[in-house]
């Protein structure tokens, strides 16, 4: 018969949770990386480049001459990072994003503001 199940005493079982929180871990050990014979992946500075220019053509203004480049060096980074040595697809996609939403700002909201608001006396 297995000996009697043993009750936590609540004075001497009792473990503080700040303590617990505040106790060191023994680190663990790390091991080394193997090194493959695979070329390190270079990142596309064309994608970086679109990712910066989409998120400046987000400017009203400014994004006229901005937004499009974006767009057009995104398409450029996207093809770049198809290589397999080359990373950066995220920033090239949102270069592109962010490109057509500031091509948008820039071009598409003005010209229905132009069309409804300033046209609506002449031929309407």
């Amino acid at each position: 018969m297995p000996p009697p199940a043993r009750r936590p005493d609540p004075q001497t079982d009792y473990e503080d949770p700040v303590d617990r929180l505040y106790r060191r871990r023994a680190p663990r050990k790390r091991e080394k990386a193997e090194k493959s014979d695979a070329p390190e992946k270079v990142p596309s500075s064309t994608a970086a480049v679109s990712f910066y220019f989409g998120l400046v053509g987000l400017i009203p203004c400014v994004g006229a001459v901005f937004a499009p480049l974006a767009v057009i060096l995104g398409f450029i980074g996207l093809a770049q990072t198809s290589q397999p040595n080359v990373s950066g697809k995220g920033k090239a996609k949102s270069g592109v994003y962010f490109g057509f939403i500031g091509i948008v700002i820039s071009y598409v909201i003005p010209a229905i503001f132009y069309v409804f608001v300033l046209l609506r006396g002449r031929y309407f």
